[in-house]
Parts: C-alpha cells; sequence; structure tokens
C-alpha cells in the first residue's frame, strides 16, 4: 500500500533535516503544500519531536528564534536584508 505524503514527510524528517524547498523537490509537490503538510504534522506529532532549525539572515547573522510561523520570514529586522535562510525541520525519535 502506498503512502500518503505526510507519512513519506514524517519519514524523511526522521532521517535527516530538511528544508521545505528540499522536500518539495523530493516529493514532487508546491513548496506552498510542503507547509499546510508541515502545520498539521507539527499538530499530530509530540510537539518535543518536532525540531525547528531557526531561519538566519545570510547578511548579518541574525536568527529568528521567537518564530511560530513555519514559513521563513520576508526581511531581517537588524539589517533589513532579504538573504534569509529558509529554516530545516527534523524530527526526533
Amino acid at each position: 500500500m502506498a503512502k500518503t505524503i505526510r507519512q513519506r514527510i514524517i519519514e524523511m524528517l526522521s532521517q535527516e533535516a530538511l528544508s521545505t524547498l528540499e522536500l518539495s523537490v523530493k516529493l514532487g509537490i508546491k513548496e506552498k503544500d510542503i507547509f499546510y503538510h508541515l502545520e498539521h504534522i507539527k499538530l499530530s506529532i509530540k510537539p518535543k519531536k518536532f525540531l525547528i532549525e531557526p531561519s538566519s539572515c545570510k547578511q548579518c547573522g541574525f536568527i529568528f528564534t521567537k518564530r511560530d510561523r513555519l514559513a521563513p520570514p520576508s526581511r531581517c529586522p537588524r539589517c533589513k536584508g532579504e538573504y534569509i535562510q529558509t529554516p530545516r525541520f527534523l524530527i526526533s525519535q
């Protein structure tokens, strides 16, 4: 029986930390859809198991530690730069 997209995402994130872009390429679906699935996965598994490596600014190094949204921010509040490292997600065992 074929696995659902969410089951495949959980399996992939259990093996390594991946960004939404990496997940969308591996699964062949839109990056916007990955955010939708991640929101549901985040709610369905234990919160301490869903880990987020926060976004960071590639210009000044600012780290977005207090961000609840899964999507990356559009710009840095410190330097106003728009070159932002996307967050990476991992499911710990």
